[in-house]
């Protein structure tokens, strides 16, 4: 940016007219692309998106800012951030380049209310176990198997149980295989 002056005009529609920018806008298109080029980058599991040792890695932008550009889209970035939330492959790969606690604050920058009951119970999951992800990425469905929260149902669980169990379990007529935590 060339002055912070020139960034106050351009998101203040009535000042900038037809030069306004739609940050929102932006930051949805931003956190779109870096998820398509993260499960990119996964599929293709090519040597230059390789670590030394030789597990994949997302582009270091992707895993340090995806979360945050789809939390500040507002409204319009919730299905890509559940989308990535959903995908143990990026969450895992989030852990593992040592980007939890960005993507941890880039959550509680949500609103109150703002967050889908996935994604809270997300948030609140990340938030308790943080340590253990962050030092142990390797075992990100066995940690959530074992520490996710239950306060909007097992959906978490359902998804992570089937990660890692395979297909046929955690059906969501079947009780939960652990107790509910306390809130």
């Amino acid at each position: 940016m060339l002055h912070k002056s020139l960034s106050d005009w351009l998101l203040h529609a009535t000042i900038s007219g037809s030069h306004a920018v739609d940050s929102r806008l932006g930051h949805r298109l931003l956190g779109s692309h870096l998820l398509t080029m993260s499960k990119k980058a996964l599929e293709s599991g090519n040597d230059t998106i390789r670590n030394a040792d030789s597990s994949l890695k997302l582009p270091s932008y992707a895993s340090k800012y995806m979360v945050l550009h789809m939390c500040r889209a507002g409204p319009s970035g919730t299905k890509l951030l559940e989308e990535v939330l959903r995908n143990w492959e990026i969450m895992q790969q989030i852990f593992v380049a040592g980007d939890g606690g960005h993507m941890l604050a880039a959550l509680g920058e949500v609103a109150a209310g703002k967050l889908t009951p996935y994604c809270r119970d997300a948030q609140r999951w990340i938030s308790r176990c943080q340590h253990d992800l962050q030092m142990h990425p390797e075992t990100t469905e066995n940690i959530t198997f074992l520490f996710c929260p239950f306060k909007f149902g097992t959906e978490i669980l359902v998804t992570s149980s089937a990660a890692l169990l395979g297909p046929g379990l955690g059906d969501e007529n079947e009780p939960p295989l652990i107790e509910p935590q306390g809130e």
